[in-house]
This record gives C-alpha cells, structure tokens and sequence, in this order.
C-alpha cells in the first residue's frame, strides 16, 4: 500500500502517481490485522525515507493494491485530522472492509499515543430525550460502511441528576447500520429515570480496532431546558431552549408540515414558530396535533422535547417591561399560577405564585423585572410560551417559494 502526503487543500492527480515528479509518500505493507504505521516519508527525487511534520489540513491518499492489480484508495484529510507537527500516522484498512474505499478509518499515533478522528455527524454524539427516560449514542461513523450489522459496544451511562444519587446502566449497543445505542434509564424497581434540565449525562465506551482501543466519553453536563408551548389564539409554538444553539420545530404527521429552522439566539427564549403545510398552506393547530422542539451543539449532541396541544391553555398577556412588578395572562380557572424566570439555560427559579379566578385571568406579583429577562408562567405543569422583558419578537416560519 501507499500513504501520500500533501500541503494543506484539495488533492489532485498529481498527488496520487507515484513516484510523480514532487509526490511525498511512503510505500508500507499492511500487518495481519489490517493495521499499518508510518513515520518515515521519501519524495520523489529522494529515496531516503525521513521525518516529516504534519500540518493540520494536509492532504493526501491512502492507496491499498491487491494482488490482483486492483486498487482502493481514500482521502486523508477528508477522514481524518493530522495532528499539527506528528511525524507519524497510523491507520487501519480492515481485511473485511477492504474492498470499499469507504471502509476505510485513519488513526494516529504521536509519541506511542494515538487519537481517532470522528465525523460529528455520523458518531460519538448524544441525543438526549428531556422529560423522558430515553437517550441515543452514536458510536460508530458508519456513514457509508457496507457493514451488514455493527459490531455490539458494551457502554456505561451514568445520569446525574440535578439533585439526587447518580445511577448507571450498561447498555450494549444495538446491531443496526446507523451505530445507534438506545438507552431506557429506570432505577433498582425498574420505574422510569425522567431526564430533566440541570441533569448531566457519561457515557463511557471502549473504540480503536483490533487490541488498539482508547476510552471515549460522552459528557452533557447541566442540561439546558427545552420547552415547547403551543397557542392556540394564534396558532403558534414557542418556548426556551439553550442560548446560541440551532434548532428544528417539528409538527408530527398528520397532518404534514414542514419543518421550521430554529435560528441561535441571544436570548433562551426563541420565538413563535408557524407551521405550514407542503404546498404552503398555515396549519391551525387544533387539541390533539404534537411535536417536538429540538437544539444541537457544535459537538453535534442533541437535546429535544416533546409538545402537544391541549385545550388546558397558559398565557400571558400584554408586554412586560423594565420595573413592572405584575404578571398577568390566563390560565384555567381556580388553578395555581407559578411565575418562572428562565433567563439562564440551566436555572428554571420561580419568581412568584398566585391563581387563576373563575373567569381564568390571573396577575401575580414578583420582583421588579428587568430588560432581557426571560419569564414563563406555569399551571399544573403547562407552561406559557415565554416573554422577554422589554423585547419583541419576529414569527419564525418555513422557507416558502411562491
């Protein structure tokens, strides 16, 4: 086989052939395993193999010839980042996946330690399911991979809540091509571990080939809360969600909708969505119709929750502004009214209580609010969607063509 490397940018022919004119490349035998290592380099017009240092970027191919005259090759640099200034690769071209181009992973080993490049997207992320006792892993990039069925991971998570005992659970990974571990959280009476804001999440977990394996973790510390509140004066779900985070309103089917963008934002609050139908037609929403509202980080983890429409409305009504020190809105009647200020993703702090009369209207008082502020009101465990003190929103809706 044949390792090339190149400066930073897109490879190119020239890169490939060698000896080429101006080619830097290594020519190397696979071990048993699959397994091979580099850390000499020679260049086309000298055959001594020497130390070369790797810049984060650079490029370049992987070339496996078979015995047949046949060759596979991928691109290093596209599936892998080199560590700034190694001098050595390591990689691994499994025997059974050495007939796809794909099937190759690179690996690297600076100084007898060695680190594996993940695609964000495909593996090592979590997606975690708030208010309910369920989460995803990704732990394989398989993107790709013609694997018939991935092979089982032992995994430890361990949720923390935000007050209370950790507990832990030892999921083995699922046999399905996406590399998807579902967990199902419960205690020592086998009853639902709900997951809240404020909790925090390990996963640990064994990844590498062959007997070169590291441990990997998984962390979502102080989850963010996440709230889905639909309207129905106006037809709209809005909530709060964890600041500078993109995200995805969904209205399950049916009827179909189409999915709304989520732009990041200042503030934890992010305004009220509109759905529309496929041929762009507003979608009343009506007792019955859900969703889900979900936020993902830059490290591709995931957080979503669960909305549905009910006829047991919470709102608040008229704008807050600066030193006010009343909230009023609606609620059903007779019920306890709870004021939340979830201006910070991680503290959900109740800021007054009062209820609703027999006409369903309330006005509880709190502290002088100030600009910027998020607050919510809650009944029963309904929340309203959110206002921010001294501030507006626009609607948030799908790209629509005319």
């Amino acid at each position: 086989m044949i390792v090339t490397a190149g400066a930073s940018g897109s490879v190119s022919l020239s890169q490939y052939l060698t000896p080429g004119s101006s080619v830097t490349y290594a020519e190397l035998t696979a071990g048993p395993d699959g397994s091979f290592s580099t850390s000499t380099f020679r260049t086309s017009t000298d055959p001594t193999y020497k130390k070369i240092g790797l810049q984060q970027g650079s490029t370049g191919f992987v070339r496996v010839r078979h015995s047949d005259g046949n060759e596979v090759y991928t691109v290093h640099g596209q599936n892998m980042v080199v560590l700034e200034n190694s001098s050595t690769m390591h990689g691994n071209t499994s025997s059974a996946l050495s007939e796809q181009p794909e099937a190759l992973r690179q690996y690297l080993l600076p100084d007898g330690d060695f680190t594996v490049h993940r695609a964000r997207r495909y593996c090592d992320s979590m997606h975690v399911n708030q208010n309910e006792n369920y989460l995803e892993l990704y732990l394989y990039a398989t993107r790709d991979l013609d694997w018939f069925s991935v092979p089982p991971q032992t995994v430890t998570v361990t949720p923390t809540p935000k007050q209370g005992s950790p507990a832990t659970v030892y999921p083995t990974s699922d046999a399905s091509r996406q590399g998807k571990t579902r967990v199902y959280i419960t205690d020592a009476l086998s009853q639902k571990v709900l997951i809240r804001a404020g909790d925090s999440i390990l996963a640990n977990f064994f990844e590498g080939v062959g007997a070169t394996t590291r441990q990997v973790s998984l962390t979502m510390t102080s989850l963010p809360l996440i709230t889905g509140s639909p309207d129905i004066d106006t037809s709209t779900v809005a909530g709060v969600g964890p600041q500078g985070w993109g995200g995805t309103a969904l209205l399950n089917s049916p009827p179909s909708a189409k999915p709304v963008a989520i732009p990041p934002g200042s503030y934890t609050a992010y305004s009220p969505i509109r759905f529309y139908s496929p041929s762009n037609s507003p979608i009343t929403l009506v007792p019955g119709y859900s969703g889900i509202v979900a936020f993902s980080d830059n490290a591709a983890h995931r957080i979503w929750a669960a909305w549905a429409v009910t006829s047991y409305q919470v709102k608040i009504t008229g704008w807050l502004n600066p030193g006010d020190t009343r909230v009023c809105g609606k609620a059903p009647p007779g019920n306890a009214v709870r004021i939340h200020d979830v201006t910070t993703e991680t503290q959900d702090i109740v800021i007054g209580t009062g209820g609703a009369d027999s006409q369903g209207n309330f006005c509880v008082t709190v502290s002088p609010l100030y600009k910027g502020q998020v607050v919510m009101a809650e009944s029963n465990g309904t929340f309203s969607q959110p206002v921010v003190v001294g501030g507006a929103f626009q609607l948030y809706l799908p790209y629509i063509t005319h």
